[in-house]
């Protein structure tokens, strides 16, 4: 694993630290997405991304929608490993580079071994990372919605697109949910593989035209101090807005 050392003292502590305990907010939850997804799958990662509620279970918010007070009783929080003042940043994990050779496997190219051998790898090494015993892992591979085998071969309940039976739904559900701690190479993964198959609130702006953003659009100075260029390469690529796929996610 490629990590990033923070120290535990300000100003050069962990962000997340500084944005979830330093900052003493306490609005910033999980959401539903991740947490209904991990609890259907009883995913022993849960206890280390996430505080659990008083009677043991996890709960997360709705992403876009006004969520109930107090948010300290009424959801789960940020488990306290990640948001430890030294906690480490990271650069790359060893479960990546595994999805990644179990992606390329699954694309028919010669990478030793099985698209399934590096699936199991991948979630076994992030497991590990979390400090998941190994008997919580081996559970967790064998749990048929979990096993590459019979993974995404039945649509589940509150999850749509599920059951489709394709390697990217395997691979994808399983490397969004390790990336859990890295927002945007989890959204990169999410648009690279189009799972989750996730759904924009009803309340989202109007510029997201209903749909989950694939990319930012170009800063509004760009219009002003380069208006030429900025609609030149607006135009190349099909459009300045947030759900305009960029080169590496057309296909």
């Amino acid at each position: 694993n490629a990590l990033f050392v923070y120290a535990s003292f300000a100003p050069n502590y962990n962000p997340i630290f500084d944005n979830l305990i330093a900052s003493q907010r306490n609005d910033f939850v999980p959401a539903t997405t991740i947490i209904d997804r991990m609890n259907s799958t009883s995913d022993p990662r849960r206890p280390i991304f996430f505080t659990p509620m008083a009677d043991g279970s996890y709960k997360g918010g709705i992403p876009g929608a006004q969520n109930a007070l107090p948010y300290e009783s009424t959801y789960s929080h940020v488990g306290d490993a990640i948001k430890k003042p030294a906690a480490p940043g990271v650069l790359l994990e060893a479960f990546e580079v595994n999805f990644y050779l179990a992606e390329a496997a699954a694309r028919g190219y010669a990478v030793g071994n099985t698209p399934e051998y590096y699936y199991k790898k991948a979630i076994t090494l992030s497991c590990e990372f979390w400090g998941v015993t190994p008997e919580d892992t081996n559970t967790y591979l064998t749990n048929p919605q979990v096993a590459y085998t019979t993974a995404a071969t039945t649509p589940i309940a509150g999850f749509p697109g599920t059951g489709t039976g394709t390697w990217q739904e395997k691979i994808g559900y399983q490397e969004w949910i390790a990336l859990y701690n890295r927002s945007f190479q989890s959204w990169t993964a999410y648009r690279r593989l189009d799972f989750p198959i996730l759904i924009s609130h009803p309340r989202s702006v109007a510029a997201s035209e209903g749909k989950v953003p694939v990319r930012w659009t170009y800063p509004s100075e760009e219009q002003t101090v380069n208006g030429t260029n900025w609609q030149a390469a607006s135009t190349a690529i099909g459009g300045d807005k947030l759900t305009t796929h960029i080169f590496w996610d057309k296909f």
